[in-house]
């Protein structure tokens, strides 16, 4: 399984699960048949609507369920917004933090916060110094090769990003193709393309009118 951060832009009478429907896998329920393609397997049963032996199955899923804000909450920095979970149960956000908030209310600059842990965690995890590595599911190696140095690494960890965008037209745009356990299949360069280009191409092109929502995506 993984989780996996996605950016919902909507317009004026659009709403999140309209635009991720399209999306859905049909393994914890069943999108709308117009979203699914029905696929022959002579190991299946007979279908009744098809009497063919095969199975339906919706060639464009990308998740299984989803919450606003949830692993991501608060990702948003915003003059106002809404926020999706009751700080009673998940504990406080941080000031002008939210999960959907119009796009001319966001600030989408570099976050100095995680930049400076970003600087921090190299020297540990990466090279050694301090009090030793915090906890990583990645190798050392696969910092060096993957981002080079720790200019580039805190540059992408502070800019702001999303593992996928839908847009108001309803694609999905995303970084690379989401497996289990976190895996994808996205090459080094295309990570750091994605990163460097996100703003450029989602968020400056944007309507400030827009709603900008993070979900979390599971799959």
């Amino acid at each position: 399984m993984s989780h996996f951060s996605v950016l919902v832009l909507t317009r004026e009478g659009q709403g999140v699960e309209e635009l991720l429907l399209p999306y859905m896998e049909n393994c914890c329920g069943e999108p709308p048949r117009e979203f699914m393609e029905f696929f022959e397997d002579e190991e299946c049963g007979v279908d009744d609507e098809t009497g063919r032996r095969g199975y339906w199955q919706n060639p464009n899923a990308k998740w299984d369920w989803y919450e606003v804000g949830g692993r991501f909450r608060g990702k948003l920095k915003a003059a106002r917004g809404a926020r999706s979970m009751p700080e009673r149960l998940v504990g406080r956000y941080p000031d002008g933090r939210y999960d959907s908030a119009r796009v001319g209310d966001c600030d989408f600059g570099p976050d100095e916060g995680a930049r400076a842990a970003a600087t921090d965690f190299w020297a540990r995890a990466v090279e050694g110094a301090g009090d030793g590595a915090p906890p990583s599911l990645r190798s050392p190696e696969f910092y060096l090769r993957r981002y080079g140095d720790v200019a580039t690494f805190a540059e992408a960890e502070s800019s702001f990003s999303t593992w996928a965008v839908v847009t108001p037209d309803g694609e999905w745009h995303e970084q690379g193709a989401m497996g289990w356990w976190g895996l994808s299949s996205e090459t080094d360069k295309e990570a750091l393309d994605w990163v460097r280009g996100f703003r450029a191409r989602f968020l400056d092109t944007a309507d400030p009118d827009w709603t900008a929502t993070i979900v979390d995506c599971h799959i």
